[in-house]
């Protein structure tokens, strides 16, 4: 997931290392949508007099980006049932988040838990 911002430079990076050696049908960039700023006390933020700023909608809406893109489908397509995604804010990148034990994961999907 890139946000409007470094999604060139995130897609340019990867094709100048040849992708880390996965076949391009392995990976897929997506960019996440954008949302109204706030500040701290839940006023919007302007960019400019005209315009108002805005943020990345990050986690919240990582589903919604991933229909847009086609992906989910893709998903569906190659059999993918289940999908975890790191708690935010996490204070590392995703990539490298810990994912919880296995036996956690399957109690979950027994109980029918989400």
């Amino acid at each position: 997931m890139t946000s409007e911002a470094n999604d060139g430079e995130t897609r340019a990076f990867f094709a100048e290392r040849d992708r880390f050696g996965l076949p391009p049908d392995q990976l897929h960039f997506f960019t996440q949508g954008m949302l109204p700023a706030f500040d701290e006390r839940g006023r919007i933020l302007r960019s400019s007099a005209s315009q108002l700023a805005l943020s990345p909608n990050g986690n919240g809406g990582v589903y919604l980006s991933l229909q847009e893109a086609g992906l989910l489908e893709e998903m569906s397509r190659r059999g993918v049932t289940s999908v975890f995604q790191a708690p935010h804010p996490y204070p590392a990148p995703s990539g490298i988040v810990r994912v919880l034990p296995l036996c956690f994961l399957s109690d979950s999907l027994s109980l029918s838990l989400s």
